[in-house]
């Protein structure tokens, strides 16, 4: 069953990165683009988070449909902590990123939580992602793990 897509102008967040003040990309489909993206290793194998810039940079907007990291049983989209700690449900696996909006997930706020790990890749390990968006189709990336406190690619 499908879970109701979050329309992202309450989650977009600003970003650091390339000297445009944008996050570097990293991977491209179609009109979608990634950049940033980086998990901090796993402290157990129940749940895990990654997080990542996705922008729309073609007319309309694209959806993300789907969210496979090979290792790991579930992703769903999580709303922010504080929208968690007032009792909000997870906000579902998909999300409607538009053209004049990209969707920021970030600690502290909205990110793809990783639910049963069959794994738990240490600092300098990486999680192999695929993104299925409804229009650009199937992205696969691999987003690098971190230790708690070391720079992110937000920070660059």
């Amino acid at each position: 069953m499908r879970r109701a897509a979050l329309l992202l102008g309450a989650m977009a967040t600003a970003c650091g990165g390339a000297a445009d003040g944008a996050p570097r990309e990293v991977a491209r489909a179609g009109a979608m683009r990634v950049a940033a993206p980086f998990a901090y290793a796993p402290r157990d194998s129940v749940a895990g988070a990654l997080y990542l810039v996705l922008t729309h940079e073609g007319p309309g907007a694209d959806t993300l449909d789907a969210v496979r990291v090979d290792g790991v049983r579930e992703v769903v989209l999580h709303a922010s902590d504080a929208a968690m700690a007032a009792g909000a449900a997870p906000a579902g696996p998909l999300a409607v990123i538009d053209a004049a909006t990209p969707l920021a997930l970030r600690p502290g706020g909205a990110h793809l939580m990783l639910l049963g790990l069959a794994r738990l890749p240490a600092a300098g390990g990486a999680w192999d992602v695929t993104l299925t968006f409804r229009r650009a189709g199937p992205l696969r990336l691999t987003v690098p793990v971190l230790a708690y406190g070391d720079p992110t690619p937000l920070d660059d």
